[in-house]
């Protein structure tokens, strides 16, 4: 807040007589600019009672307010307001006829001057002692456009000197335009131009020129003002440098170059012109006094300015603001009744109020006058008689303010004491002198008409939901302002049992119309509210609500979740499955505390197919499991659930499983046991090895592979583990050449092998050995050896011998091919 301001100093020295002490002094405006003319209304009093001649109201104004001189009556005395004093002389015979309790009031207008350069939001300024209250106060400091930009057209502006009533007339010359040769891009004007201005007075101006006028200015120079504003430096041009003509109404001079700067203060950032620019002043007198022409103090002028040839106008209006007061001794008195209110909670007051008056005069000299005072926040709701005779009897009747639905009293006091009313409802005193208006109160007290209304809560709630102990629901009425029944807008609330217990209400406004709307309920564990409904949803109060029961409807349902399982298959056995559907479980427990029943169940999932959701209560703790159908030639892993086979379930939320099945491809084997067989058999040596090549192509889960096994003769062998399914090819190495012998081709029993799931395939592998059959005679008992149908013992072992000797030969020569046969082929088996 900024407090400026002073008492005024010491006064000047004044006669024996009474001073005034200033009570208030208030702008009437609480926002204006810096620099601006402001009125401002002071209330008084005489510092002694009674008081005695000469009685003076006296004071300085502060620095930044600057009276605006004038001279104003105030009935019964004189006030003089110059730039820096108020003085009020009150009327000698005044105060020697009515010496008590003397006061007053004036206006008087004066320029604020605080030069701020921002706003100031609260401002006081101390006058005569008393501080103003705050006001706020713009600056004329400028931000932005503040360079000067030359004059565009003709202007012209006036005002009123109210001390000496002149009026103050100016003509602004243009510097671009049409006909206009500028200099400095249009700011100033070129040299070598003519130009005439003319103010045309006639009989509907009644001015009087002051001597010396009319005169011309010229600017060749701009500078910054303390307002931040680029403005023209003027100076009054010498009379002989310009012509006047037609009675002192037009002026005539010719244009010059700008002449510079000269003289300007640096900081002011001097810009020197090329040319010049002109106005022209006019001071005249108003000689009705100021009654003004085109209104009350108000004058219109217009002017023409000429350049080259081409004219244009300007007009302006200069107004004369009046100062006014009064002054009051004590065979006068006022009243001032105020208005208050004491209502009920919910009523709205009256606009306005209207009070009948009538006062009759002390012996009833002049007659009785009435009429109707008018209280209103217009007037904040208070009203100062005007000066009536001490000792008359005021009689006040307030016209009922309220409609039927309000019950209305009213109590007048006076000075704070209660006045007794009338049989009419009418209130009296007796206006007495006092040095401030008699304080009269009229206050009314006002309460709404009421109704009780039933309610009652009504649940649907088909899943059974599980309502937790002490639960209700809260249901509003509510209604708007409605000023003509005085009802101001309101709410009340009450709360339903869930058993549907029927409430009543709070009282409800007669009249009003009422909303009934519930505020969404509590969360129930497990469950959504999921529809309400109220009715009737609105109901005027008066005799249709009588009786009437308003019921809110609300319906809840189980929060439900879901969760889905996606299958998905993998291992070396996965392509074995044919039936590629599964079953899982699912099971969670009971939860009282969410009112979930335990439940479990079972669904099918597919391999590789898309997840198959399945619903379950919010807040369920699920568990999943699964025991897949055994696979021949495979072996199931333990599943796997991902993120996990036990999970909340979320409302409105899907949880998303995937349970994945690996089916690892079981194993068999083949043996392979080895006989030997044939007349020569007893010729393989007991150490042989026999070596056999199995081989398998790739199948389902497993690819292709081969390998061999060693085997002796009456051994069994068996292979490693082969994968379940693979079609196995026997073949054997030829075994090694007996001499004597021949290996007949190995067969294989059985002939194919196909590995088993978890078995051994056995496989017996035969190989027949041969040798050629001789007959061998030797001596001794011929009945030992065979028949050869030889005559004769001696001839036969001969013969036989070199027979045996020939088949020897001829069995090696056979031998010998034999085995060459055997090495470049083998028998197989498959």
């Amino acid at each position: 807040m900024l407090a400026v301001g002073m008492w005024g100093g010491a006064a000047p020295a004044l006669a024996a007589g009474s001073s005034a002490v200033l009570d208030t002094v208030e702008f009437t405006n609480d926002t204006f600019q810096d620099q601006s003319v402001q009125t401002l209304k002071v209330t008084w009093h005489a510092s002694e009672s009674p008081a005695t001649p000469t009685l003076r109201v006296a004071f300085d104004l502060p620095s930044e307010l600057i009276g605006q001189g004038t001279s104003f009556s105030i009935g019964n005395g004189t006030c003089t307001v110059t730039a820096s004093r108020v003085e009020c002389v009150i009327d000698d015979d005044y105060v020697m006829s009515n010496p008590l309790d003397i006061r007053g009031e004036f206006t008087i207008r004066a320029q604020v001057d605080l030069s701020n350069t921002e706003a100031v939001p609260s401002a006081t300024f101390t006058v005569g002692g008393v501080a103003t209250p705050p006001v706020h106060i713009t600056s004329r400091y400028c931000a932005e456009n503040c360079s000067y930009d030359g004059v565009w057209n003709p202007w012209k502006s006036g005002w009123y000197e109210n001390a000496n009533d002149a009026v103050h007339w100016w003509i602004g010359v243009p510097t671009r335009g049409q006909g206009v040769q500028s200099e400095d891009d249009g700011r100033s004007l070129a040299a070598g131009q003519t130009v005439t201005v003319t103010d045309r007075f006639d009989e509907q101006n009644p001015f009087t020129l002051v001597e010396g006028s009319p005169r011309v200015q010229r600017a060749s120079c701009v500078v910054t003002d303390r307002w931040n504003q680029q403005t023209p430096v003027w100076t009054d041009l010498d009379p002989s440098q310009y012509t006047v003509s037609d009675g002192g109404r037009q002026v005539r001079f010719e244009t010059t170059a700008g002449t510079g700067c000269s003289g300007q203060d640096a900081a002011e950032n001097p810009v020197a012109l090329t040319g010049s620019v002109y106005r022209v002043n006019w001071d005249v007198i108003a000689e009705d006094g100021g009654k003004g022409v085109t209104g009350p103090g108000s004058y219109r002028n217009d002017a023409t300015v000429a350049i080259g040839g081409t004219a244009r106008e300007a007009v302006s209006t200069a107004t004369r603001y009046s100062s006014s007061g009064s002054a009051v001794g004590q065979n006068y008195a006022r009243f001032q009744l105020r208005k208050t209110f004491d209502l009920d909670a919910g009523v709205i007051a009256p606009d306005g109020i209207r009070v009948d008056y009538t006062i009759a005069y002390p012996g009833g000299i002049p007659a009785p006058t009435s009429g109707t005072i008018t209280l209103d926040a217009g007037n904040d709701w208070s009203y100062t008689s005007s000066d009536i005779y001490a000792g008359s009897t005021v009689t006040l009747k307030e016209v009922d303010p309220w409609p039927s639905n309000v019950d209305g009293s009213s109590v007048l006091t006076l000075a704070g004491a209660p006045v007794a009313p009338a049989r009419d409802g009418s209130f009296s005193f007796t206006a007495t002198h006092s040095s401030t208006p008699l304080d009269v109160t009229l206050t009314n007290a006002a309460a709404l008409q009421t109704q009780a209304v039933q309610a009652r809560k009504q649940l649907d709630n088909p899943d059974g939901m599980r309502m937790p102990e002490g639960t209700a629901f809260e249901l509003t009425a509510s209604w708007p302002a409605n000023p003509e029944l005085a009802i101001a807008a309101g709410s009340a609330s009450v709360a339903l049992p869930a058993d549907g217990s029927i409430v009543e209400f709070p009282a409800l406004p007669v009249g009003a119309e009422v909303s009934f709307a519930e505020t969404a309920p509590a969360d129930v564990p497990g469950g959504t509210w999921t529809g309400s409904s109220v009715s009737p949803q609105t109901m005027t109060i008066g005799a249709d609500s009588v009786g009437a029961t308003v019921t809110a409807t609300n319906v809840i349902a189980r929060d439900v979740g879901f969760f889905a399982i996606e299958k998905k298959l993998t291992g070396d056995a996965a392509d074995l499955v044919v039936d590629r559907t599964f079953e899982v479980d699912y099971a969670w427990p009971a939860n009282s505390e969410l009112g979930i029943e335990a439940g479990s169940g079972t669904v099918t999932v597919a391999a590789d197919e898309d997840a198959v959701a399945v619903t379950a209560p919010a807040g369920a703790e699920v568990t999943l499991s699964e025991a897949p159908v055994a696979i021949t030639g495979g072996t199931w892993a333990a599943p796997t659930f991902e993120p996990g086979n036990t999970f909340t379930v979320v409302q409105n939320e899907t949880a998303r499983i995937t349970l994945t099945n690996l089916l690892d491809l079981n194993t068999g084997a083949f043996s392979i046991h080895k006989v030997i067989e044939g007349n020569a058999a007893g010729q393989v040596p007991a150490d042989t090895e026999f070596t056999v090549h199995y081989a398998y192509p790739a199948g389902v889960g497993f690819g292709g592979a081969e390998g061999e096994l060693t085997v002796r003769a009456g051994q069994t062998v068996t292979s490693p583990q082969l994968p379940f399914g693979a079609q196995v090819t026997l073949t054997e190495i030829a075994p090694a050449d007996i001499e004597g012998a021949t290996w007949e081709a190995p067969a294989f029993s059985p002939v194919s092998v196909t590995i088993g799931d978890g078995t051994v395939v056995e496989v017996t592998l035969t190989n027949t050995l041969t040798a050629p059959e001789l007959a061998v005679t030797t001596s001794g008992d011929p009945s030992d050896l065979a028949a050869t149908g030889v005559p004769g013992g001696e001839a036969t072992v001969w013969w036989a011998t070199g027979a045996a000797v020939l088949m020897l030969a001829v069995g090696a020569a056979v031998l010998t091919a034999s085995r060459t046969r055997r090495s470049r082929s083998g028998a197989a088996a498959e």
